[in-house]
């Protein structure tokens, strides 16, 4: 289904996207501004000029933009007369936004479009789903059908939200516009509620996991300030060694908690030279604490069966490289 694209005016004198709600914004949640609005809200502006050109990456500084959530007072009286569980207050998220490349055979060379990422926001995701039940009910059954049916849904169900963005600020404003009710709106909020928990199941999915290729060692502290919940790595090719470590607070800045030192074999945070490269995986926060120190310990485990390292765990050695961290339970 083409998403649909309206001009609309608003009493914040901003221009609004009547967006039509569907997977990506409430699973993923990952929105792809259209190029009309991208345009007239500067997106593609120089980051010097408070645009994000050149910015491809969720955890460079300048992808920071804020998510003001709220409700009309008409959809507000809608959850109070249907006697709903849903939180109306207006509030601000973090979120960031950042260029994808898009190919088709209209851009065979790829062309950059501006993406909206809150997919780590946890609260606003769920108040999203909680919003468009029936939009996050119709992806399941489709998901449902396409696995055991066949193709054959025939489901009419289109929902709106209103997107505005302040350029001064760097402030998008998320309105539900149009909300379809189902007919039995209390066993869908129950049903919404009980997600929360369950979603749990499903934190290893591709999608809550932010993966990131491999940068030079130099460019540590520009990409590095914002990743916190990552298991993080450290290569240098000249010595053919590698450095594996976690941190639940900011990877890199001036508040950079990481926990390599050359003790612990390691790059010190105030030298790095001896090392080339450098990269990061972004956990879900839910994973923090012990649970990521679990995925550390597996993660070195496995890396010291397959190349030397400073313990004495057997080794296959299929690689010329060494781990050279100290602490290996």
């Amino acid at each position: 289904m083409k998403k649909q694209e309206r001009r609309v005016d608003t009493l914040n004198g901003l221009l609004t996207w009547r967006s039509l709600v569907d997977r990506n914004m409430l699973l993923h949640g990952a929105l792809r501004i259209a190029p009309l609005y991208a345009e007239h809200w500067k997106l593609y502006n120089d980051p010097k000029k408070g645009g994000f050109r050149g910015v491809n990456d969720d955890l460079d500084e300048r992808s920071k933009v804020d998510i003001v959530f709220k409700y009309t007072q008409g959809t507000i009286n809608l959850f109070k007369e249907y006697g709903l569980d849903i939180n109306t207050k207006k509030k601000k998220y973090k979120a960031s936004l950042r260029m994808k490349t898009f190919q088709s055979n209209k851009y065979p060379n790829g062309k950059k479009e501006p993406w909206l990422n809150y997919n780590y926001v946890k609260e606003l995701k769920e108040r999203l789903i909680l919003s468009f039940s029936m939009t996050n009910a119709m992806n399941i059954e489709s998901d449902l059908n396409t696995k055991k049916l066949g193709n054959n849904l025939n489901l009419n169900i289109q929902e709106f939200l209103d997107v505005e963005y302040d350029f001064k600020s760097k402030t998008f404003y998320f309105t539900p516009y149009f909300i379809q009710f189902p007919n039995f709106p209390h066993l869908f909020n129950l049903l919404a509620h009980r997600s929360k928990t369950t979603n749990k199941k499903n934190l290893f999915s591709s999608s809550n996991i932010d993966f990131n290729d491999w940068k030079p060692v130099v460019d540590f502290n520009k990409h590095s300030a914002l990743a916190t919940s990552v298991i993080y790595m450290f290569l240098s090719k000249k010595r053919k060694e590698i450095y594996i470590g976690i941190t639940t607070k900011a990877l890199g800045g001036s508040a950079g908690r990481y926990s390599a030192t050359r003790k612990n074999g390691g790059p010190n945070k105030k030298d790095m030279s001896e090392w080339d490269y450098f990269k990061f995986d972004k956990l879900p926060e839910e994973l923090a604490g012990k649970n990521l120190k679990v995925v550390e310990d597996i993660l070195i485990r496995t890396f010291s069966s397959i190349m030397k390292s400073s313990n004495d765990i057997i080794t296959k050695q299929i690689s010329n490289y060494t781990l050279t961290n100290k602490a290996i339970r």
